[in-house]
Parts: C-alpha cells; sequence; structure tokens
C-alpha cells in the first residue's frame, strides 16, 4: 500500500512540474501546393473579406457572426459565436507572393 501511495504522489508530482518546463508560446505552420498563379491565390489568403467567403469554420454555427476592419498588415477580423468561440485574427505580416503571418486572440473557446 505504501508503495503504491508512493507512485500515485511520484506521478502527480511529474504531472504537476512537466507543465512549468513547457513554452508558453505556440507555433504552427501548414504549406499546401494549389495549381494557379500565385498573385491569385496570395489575394484571397492575404485579404480577409474575401477569407470570410472561403473560411468553412463558422459554418456550423448559426450564431456567428464577423468583422472584418481594414486591408493589408494590421487589418483584422473579429469573430464571436456560440460554437466559434470569440476571437480576433491580425494580419501582422505581409511578404507579396511568399507568406503572410497572423496573430490569433483566442478570448472565448
Amino acid at each position: 500500500m505504501k508503495k503504491l501511495t508512493a507512485t500515485v504522489g511520484v506521478l502527480i508530482l511529474v504531472i504537476l512540474m512537466v507543465p512549468m518546463f513547457l513554452s508558453s508560446k505556440f507555433s504552427m505552420s501548414r504549406s499546401i501546393e494549389i495549381n494557379a498563379p500565385v498573385a491569385t491565390t496570395f489575394s484571397k489568403l492575404t485579404d480577409l473579406n474575401e477569407y470570410v467567403k472561403w473560411n468553412p469554420f463558422p459554418e456550423g454555427d448559426p450564431t456567428n457572426q464577423t468583422q472584418v476592419s481594414g486591408v493589408g498588415v494590421n487589418s483584422f477580423l473579429i469573430w464571436k459565436g456560440e460554437k466559434t468561440g470569440e476571437g480576433k485574427m491580425t494580419i501582422s505580416t505581409i511578404d507579396p507572393e511568399k507568406k503572410s503571418e497572423l496573430k490569433w486572440i483566442f478570448i472565448n473557446p
């Protein structure tokens, strides 16, 4: 019984200590090959007014509302819905026809 208690205690201690060594930042990247001119596809990705037309995530949430403000760097999209939660997506960097970087803030899951 003492061994079981000690083992459970060590497991709890490990579970509590592991997060202390993990990074508080998260980074994700994704790539896909599209058979279309770069200029065409890049404009669809960096114009948030176009993004709301093809974004599939709000489709399952009839309460979802989105608002787009601005164009290009520092433009942002705010969303809120019962299933989609609440958040803000901002275009932080655009390197024409090469890459774009987005900053996501999830306010409510």
